[in-house]
């Protein structure tokens, strides 16, 4: 598929069940608390039935608040450690300095809530593993597991268990549950052509390997000669060998964007790639890899047909049909697969000394196919907004599973979630109500989101359109609802959505909510 693309207090909730529309049910509802402005924050639905929000700030530490499986709140805390961090403000980054920090990481492992810190000196750069208690919110280890200057860090945690692993360079290192590494592995390009190799993806599959994906190409000529040269590194635990198996990829394609998810049922790696070709168009490709003998299928026919595009070409007056590019693939629980796709433009201003970057993030078309390629449904789902004062590229949605969400200029209020739901599979996003009724491309831009409300779209039925709704149900008097759906969980097992709701735009007071897809 060709795509053109342009420039500790205990606290009880309220727990009454009530319906706040159609698909959802509200089952409960923290206490308010401050919008985090700035910093980093995520949600994590934990295995014994708590729920933590972790709020991240250079300044402050952590701020934790956990909530028990009734949803009681049972502890709330900043976290006090003890190792020299970065001070600079989340405030200053579009000033960048040598003196910085990002989290690379926030998972749940072994019932611990565990951070990995990178910081950034002009001395070193050095990773930070912080280990904090899943039911008292105690600290049970801050400690630097790397420092090395100039280095960069990768963390991926299995999907299905709680091991993970650490890539700095051109090493790997695979740990258990209880943090300890149970692998190690330094590799090289096995191409004596292509003796550079180019990070593009791993996944982590239990404690037995690791699946790294990698372009392989001449350094002086990044450009012309890294078509083709795909890799899989594998490193295996029980063998402690490492292999190196060239895909059967196109071979005058560029790889540029790769995307790997693990389906274990089948027991297959979904790859998912964006390749850029001479005439500056992109190719996208699905293939199932059996990461054991690296066999590999090749799905065809998965992203927008025809008819959606002659459909969105006639209602919004366009010469051309869709135009976005794939920002993140789910593997649903009736083993299907749904990709989004999403349009994207960055826009750059330049005046004297000040510089701007921003983003506007587009029209969604979902499309969901069976595991043979044949299309089961595609829909479409209009919205305009601007990422301000921030340049994304291709995968951001994806690329922040697993992370945090940065609390910036309102931002964080304007991506995406998707859910697959028992009965049905979800679009949520805030915008304005002046998009309610719009036909013709003439939307409304959304840049704040003080006059925005959280809107939901079920995709069902056989209209390409899917039917807007107010998520948390039409306004009844004045003032506006959005939720931070970037900083969310949903939990398939017990069928439990968990956002942070803000009831009135302007008072700037958010409480974490507690729904049911129904």
């Amino acid at each position: 598929m060709k795509i053109i693309v342009s420039a500790v207090i205990t606290v009880f909730l309220s727990v009454n069940s009530f319906s706040i529309f159609a698909q959802f049910k509200q089952i409960a509802e923290s206490p308010v608390f401050e919008d985090p402005a700035t910093g980093y924050a995520e949600i994590l639905q934990m295995k014994n039935g708590n729920t933590a929000y972790i709020h991240i700030t250079p300044r402050e530490g952590i701020e934790l608040r956990i909530y028990d499986a009734n949803h009681a709140e049972k502890a709330v805390t900043e976290v006090d450690l003890s190792i020299e961090r970065v001070k600079t403000s989340n405030e200053m980054t579009m000033f960048p300095t040598n003196n910085r920090e990002e989290i690379e990481g926030v998972f749940e492992i072994a019932g611990d809530i565990v951070v990995f810190f990178h910081e950034f000196t002009v001395k070193k750069s050095a990773l930070y593993r912080i280990i904090i208690d899943g039911n008292t919110a105690k600290l049970k280890e801050e400690k630097e597991i790397f420092s090395e200057q100039w280095a960069k860090y990768t963390i991926k945690k299995d999907m299905y268990s709680d091991n993970y692993a650490i890539l700095t360079g051109e090493k790997i290192m695979h740990y258990n549950a209880e943090h300890k590494e149970i692998n190690m592995a330094e590799f090289k390009s096995p191409d004596a052509a292509n003796p550079t190799l180019y990070y593009r993806d791993m996944i982590v599959l239990s404690n037995d390997r690791v699946c790294l994906f990698y372009l392989a190409s001449d350094k002086s000529d990044k450009a012309k000669n890294n078509k083709g040269n795909m890799y899989i590194v594998t490193t295996e635990r029980v063998s402690a060998k490492i292999s190196y198996d060239k895909l059967d990829l196109p071979a005058d394609q560029h790889y540029d964007h790769v995307m790997v998810k693990y389906d274990a049922t089948d027991k297959k790696i979904i790859l998912l790639t964006v390749a850029k070709t001479n005439d500056g168009t992109y190719e996208t490709y699905l293939n199932l890899i059996d990461p054991v003998s690296k066999k590999i299928e090749k799905i065809t026919g998965f992203g927008p047909t025809e008819s959606l595009n002659q459909a969105y070409a006639e209602r919004y007056s366009k010469k051309t049909g869709y135009g976005g590019l794939p920002q993140n693939l789910f593997i649903n629980a009736d083993g299907t697969i749904s990709v989004v796709y999403e349009e994207m433009g960055v826009q750059t201003t330049t005046a004297d000394r000040y510089s701007r970057t921003d983003t506007k993030l587009g029209k969604l078309v979902i499309n969901t196919f069976d595991k043979k390629g044949k299309l089961i449904s595609n829909y479409l789902v209009p919205k305009a907004h601007w990422i301000i004062f921030t340049g994304l590229g291709v995968f951001y949605h994806y690329q922040r599973e697993g992370t945090v969400q940065q609390m910036w200029r309102g931002n964080q209020y304007k991506p995406f979630q998707y859910i697959d739901g028992p009965k049905g599979k979800f679009i949520f996003f805030n915008d304005t109500e002046r998009n309610n009724d719009v036909t013709k491309d003439k939307f409304a831009e959304v840049q704040g989101v003080t006059d925005c409300d959280a809107f939901m779209y079920k995709l069902t039925g056989t209209d390409l359109f899917s039917k807007r709704e107010y998520a948390f149900g039409e306004p009844e008097k004045k003032g506006h609802t959005i939720a931070m759906f970037s900083v969310s969980a949903y939990d398939k097992k017990t069928n439990t959505y968990v956002t942070l709701k803000l009831d009135d735009t302007r008072k700037k007071k958010i409480k974490i909510v507690w729904l049911q897809p129904e």
